[in-house]
């Protein structure tokens, strides 16, 4: 009898699925979990911005102009004595909204065009190909450096223009994702039971081309993050009063001599927040590369 049971309580046993293998994967990774830690942390300070800010990142201090950190103000006052610490945490709401958005942005746009690309081929993908070699035979940031010029500084304008340039990464790697899934047996089974492309397209091949494009969104947030930053910092980006990382480094250069915290700090940031998404993407990558052993 207990030889019987044995074989039932084998069968019994759940198959793990491919969320927890790839959590699993990823929380082994130590610097990938750290990166991700941080940049959830710059995500949550931004949002509860009003309540963790020490200051009001319009409030004035005249009497405290360009002061250096200490007890009052842990990274010392601007040129017209703002708290450097509250804009920088303010600046958050506007640095990652655009990173965030102009990647949503993006691969709204990319992933869709990819996928008729891949999924048809021919003269479909020949068209649609060659009109994202269009886009990426000038420089992202040129490009985005003349939308922003010709659509005009702000917020919206930044995303937009960002977007754009990010879109034909996302079209590409889709196409090339599908390319080597549009033959795979279960898209032939699809069609095999008149489902339409459409269909096939959302419930069949877009879910297993997923991996590499959640790696691209990752790296995208941080290029566009640091884009932003230089957009910004050229004056085509985020205009002041408003807290924008990349606008409040541009006005601490011309004082970065006598006054280094107002550079240090909103650069520091910047390079945080690039880095934990740099790292996190490469620890996700990792975690998704089906050839790994768990």
């Amino acid at each position: 009898m207990a030889d019987q049971i044995k074989p039932k309580e084998k069968s019994g046993k759940k198959k793990e699925s491919m969320l927890r293998i790839t959590l699993r994967r990823l929380l082994k990774n130590k610097l990938a979990a750290a990166g991700f830690l941080v940049f959830l942390l710059f995500v949550l300070m931004a949002v509860f911005a009003p309540l963790i800010a020490p200051y009001d990142y319009t409030e004035q201090n005249l009497y405290q102009t360009l002061a250096g950190p200490s007890a009052e103000h842990l990274c010392g006052t601007d040129e017209v004595g703002r708290d450097i610490l509250s804009r920088l945490i303010y600046g958050g709401r506007y640095s990652l909204q655009i990173g965030v958005l102009s990647v949503v942005l993006a691969a709204g746009i990319g992933i869709p065009l990819g996928a008729i690309a891949g999924f048809y081929g021919k003269r479909m993908d020949d068209l649609l190909m060659r009109l994202m070699d269009v886009f990426q035979a000038i420089p992202n940031l040129m490009l985005a450096i003349a939308l922003s010029a010709t659509l005009g500084a702000g917020v919206g304008n930044c995303i937009l223009a960002l977007g754009i340039t990010s879109m034909p990464a996302f079209a590409r790697m889709t196409r090339a994702s599908i390319l080597n899934i549009r033959g795979m047996e279960y898209v032939e089974a699809a069609k095999s039971t008149n489902s339409n492309d459409f269909h096939t397209i959302v419930r069949h091949v877009l879910p297993n081309a997923m991996a590499p494009l959640l790696v691209q969104s990752t790296m995208n947030v941080a290029t566009a993050i640091l884009n932003a930053a230089a957009l910004s910092f050229i004056g085509l980006g985020v205009q002041p009063p408003l807290p924008e990382w990349g606008a409040m480094l541009s006005i601490g250069r011309t004082y970065i001599r006598d006054h280094w915290h107002m550079c240090v700090f909103p650069g520091l940031t910047i390079f945080l927040n690039v880095m934990a998404l740099n790292v996190f993407g490469d620890g996700l990558r990792d975690a998704l590369d089906p050839r790994m052993k768990s």
